[in-house]
């Protein structure tokens, strides 16, 4: 398909401006238009008419020498004086207050004011004010009577339809420029859900088209960036099995000669030594076999996540926590709601669940409780396990889920090396959830996982 041409976003503007302008030469056209064909065919008289008429008058009154109010033209009004006295007007006072002082002054003075133009013609001892004013006039005495003036309607009409053409262009304009900004939006939302495969949708306009592109490059970079973080990680996870291997036979004949020597005679000192070294070699293999669990499940697949039956894993982890507890010495106690049947990866949520159990139990007094809560807010799965201990220092409340991270404060380490919160975050992470420690208001410590699980 062939792609469209970009503009800039200059050519846009200039196009919107030279649309308001031509909208706007083209009312006054219109209204100019309008205007001339409406005194074309009679329906108006023009401004300067009113002044005629008034002059005509003027001179029919002065030729018959008495006041006729059949003479005074529909465009002028007048105030008929005798004495400094009103004899007749077709002015009311209230009704056209203005109007009727701006007569009886000229009447007094021979001045024009405001808006009112006079002229006035002697009648014997009365005095006949004609006032008229420039502006277009109605042929017919019912449109003059019951309508504003013509300037008037313009002055409402002209800027109204203008107000109306501007409204509708520059809603046009600001559909238009979200139409060419929506790929912007869209690579942004991509690149915020981690979509590094897809391209971006062309916008269309020049300054656009460069965001795109710098958007497009970081695409890129990210993308190499993340293959070489995989490749590195894999990497580091053959390394660790590479190391666990090799360490595995020393250790084996460490441990076999000092058993060996265990089982001869010694002397207290010779004891004291072959027990360190059992007890290091012991400490070294756990060690070992840790970090061997850690890379085999590193390179183990993901798991595909099945329908299971939520009682049913309900009742697995709690037969999983209550075996973890009783070797620890503490009691375990179980609270849920229903759960429906769920989408997960059964063993990697039971280990991520079990780990976060372990960790509760190791720091729970004996006798102690530790308690779980299962909480089901569709589609959130939470789990949140309570000890009986004495809660997280300040250090482990920030580090408390980072890999190896363990602390010689309030907790003991009891063989903790500082992983099962760590995978338990791992897997709480590829469900779209998280792992939160706390201290609750008894001073216990509190460990939640969430999971966002299909139901």
């Amino acid at each position: 398909m062939e792609q469209r041409k970009s503009v800039s976003l200059v050519a846009l503007l200039l196009r919107y401006a030279l649309s308001c302008v031509v909208s706007f030469l083209f009312v006054l056209g219109a209204a100019w238009v309008f205007m001339g064909l409406l005194l074309q065919n009679g329906t108006l008289l023009p401004a300067s008419a009113p002044e005629r008429s008034a002059y005509a008058a003027k001179e029919q009154l002065a030729k018959k020498g008495v006041f006729d109010a059949a003479l005074v033209p529909t465009t002028c009004d007048y105030l008929l004086l005798e004495a400094s006295k009103t004899v007749a007007t077709s002015l009311t006072e209230k009704k056209d207050a203005k109007a009727f002082s701006a007569a009886v002054y000229y009447a007094k003075t021979g001045v024009n004011t405001g808006e009112y133009f006079h002229c006035n013609v002697q009648l014997g001892a009365q005095n006949c004010v004609l006032q008229y004013r420039f502006a277009m006039q109605y042929t017919n005495p019912t449109l003059q009577k019951h309508l504003p003036d013509f300037q008037i309607i313009l002055i409402i009409l002209v800027p109204l339809t203008l107000f109306i053409l501007f409204g509708m262009l520059t809603w046009h304009a600001v559909n238009l420029f979200k139409k060419h900004l929506a790929p912007l939006n869209m690579a942004a939302q991509q690149l915020a859900q981690g979509d590094l495969e897809h391209d971006f949708a062309p916008s269309g306009i020049k300054e656009y088209a460069a965001v795109l592109a710098s958007m497009t490059k970081l695409k890129t970079a990210l993308q190499g960036s993340l293959r070489a973080q995989w490749s590195m990680e894999q990497g580091r996870e053959a390394q660790t099995a590479a190391l666990v291997h090799d360490l595995k036979t020393p250790l084996t004949v460490i441990d076999g000669n000092a058993q060996l020597l265990a089982e001869s005679t010694l002397d207290a000192a010779q004891r004291q030594s072959v027990d360190a070294i059992l007890r290091g070699t012991a400490s070294v293999q756990a060690y070992a076999a840790t970090l061997r669990r850690l890379a085999q499940a590193q390179a183990m697949t993901e798991q595909p996540q099945t329908a299971i039956d939520g009682m049913a894993f309900l009742q697995k982890i709690e037969t999983t926590a209550r075996e973890i507890c009783a070797v620890y010495g503490v009691r375990f106690v179980l609270t849920a709601q229903q759960l429906p049947a769920v989408k997960l990866a059964m063993q990697e949520v039971e280990r991520a669940v079990a780990n976060l159990v372990e960790n509760a139990a190791e720091h729970t007094p004996k006798e102690q409780t530790v308690q779980m809560h299962c909480v089901w807010t569709a589609p959130t799965l939470a789990m949140i396990v309570e000890d009986g201990g004495t809660g997280f220092t300040p250090q482990a409340l920030q580090h408390a889920t980072d890999f190896l991270f363990t602390e010689n404060e309030s907790r003991t380490q009891n063989g903790h090396i500082g992983l099962g919160l760590a995978t338990a975050k791992a897997t709480a992470k590829k469900y779209g959830g998280t792992v939160t420690v706390k201290n609750t208001e008894k001073g216990h410590g509190e460990v939640t996982i969430t999971l966002q699980c299909k139901a």
